[in-house]
């Protein structure tokens, strides 16, 4: 799933599908998820980059089936290891 209806990833041939989704408010992103995993029968939520990284943390509680998700970090620990400074 991406906000950018242009996404790299769709070129991947290890990527089976991408869905475009606008950018909007958590909520209505984690609603959109929370019915991708239902439609196609999602294994795992995996974000790749640290924006979605960051959303999905602070936003897990949210989500039907969080224990699909990979990321199993609080958000203070996630800001730790995106900062140098504070390793």
């Amino acid at each position: 799933m991406s906000s950018d209806r242009h996404n790299f990833l769709k070129y991947s041939r290890r990527v089976k599908r991408l869905s475009y989704y606008p950018e909007g408010s958590d909520e209505n992103w984690i609603s959109h998820i929370n019915t991708q995993v239902e439609k196609y029968a999602i294994d795992i939520i995996m974000p790749v980059f640290e924006i979605g990284t960051k959303r999905l943390i602070e936003n897990q509680n949210q989500l039907k089936q969080k224990d699909k998700l990979c990321v199993l970090l609080n958000i203070s620990k996630f800001t730790t290891a995106r900062d140098k400074r504070l390793l």
